[in-house]
Order: C-alpha cells, then sequence, then structure tokens
C-alpha cells in the first residue's frame, strides 16, 4: 500500500528541490559579482587629463558620430531579404514532405519559383 509523505518529509523534499535554485542563483550572481569587480580592479583610469584620455585616430582629431548613419532602404531591403529567407526555409521542406500533392496535380514547385522572383525582384530594387 502507497501512503502519502508525511508534511515533514514533504517540506525536506520541497527545500532541497529549492536549496538547489537558490544556490544556482547565489552562483550566477556571484559569477557576475566577481566579472564586474575585476573588470572595475583591472580596467583602466581615467588620467584626469583631457588630452591623454582622449582616443588617438593617426594623427586626426577625433569628432563627430561614432556611427553612420543608415538610409532606410537599407532596412527595408534587411526585412525583406529575411521575410523571404525564412519562407524559403519553410517552403523547401514542404515540397518534399507533401510529395502526394504533386502525384495529384497539385502545382507546388510553380509557387516556391514566385516567392524565390518576388524576394529577387524585391532586392533589385534597391
Amino acid at each position: 500500500m502507497n501512503h502519502p509523505p508525511a508534511c515533514g518529509q514533504l517540506g525536506h523534499d520541497v527545500i532541497r528541490r529549492l536549496s538547489a535554485v537558490c544556490l544556482s542563483i547565489l552562483l550566477a550572481a556571484g559569477i557576475a559579482a566577481a566579472i564586474i569587480g575585476a573588470s572595475h580592479f583591472f580596467g583602466q583610469r581615467a588620467r584626469k587629463n583631457r588630452i591623454q584620455d582622449t582616443a588617438y585616430e593617426c594623427g586626426i582629431d577625433g569628432g563627430g558620430l561614432a556611427h553612420a548613419r543608415f538610409s532606410v532602404k537599407f532596412y527595408v531591403i534587411a526585412l525583406l531579404f529575411v521575410l523571404f529567407d525564412i519562407e524559403v526555409i519553410f517552403l523547401v521542406p514542404w515540397t518534399f514532405v507533401y510529395r502526394e500533392f504533386l502525384a495529384h496535380g497539385v502545382p507546388i514547385l510553380p509557387r516556391f519559383w514566385f516567392s524565390w522572383a518576388c524576394s529577387r525582384s524585391a532586392s533589385a530594387m534597391k
């Protein structure tokens, strides 16, 4: 006969499981604190001198924006590439799995070719 565990035994089981989770959280927090502390301890310090703290750019004064701005066309082309790339990832296995569609005369490859042509024409319209 199986008896349910006693209340004391059930509590010890929960504590044992939670202690593993707490130990993992404490270990992760300790490693993060150690990395941040090592970075602070071994990292470069500002010399309190404006000239020595600036980056050396091969004799050219550093100025302006650090990052160049991209046009919106770049992002549109990138999103279209991702969209049609993901579509191809799903369409190619679909054409191989559903071979019985081909046996019954349902055209699958023209759909694939159409999506491929759309992706190429969209990327060509830069």
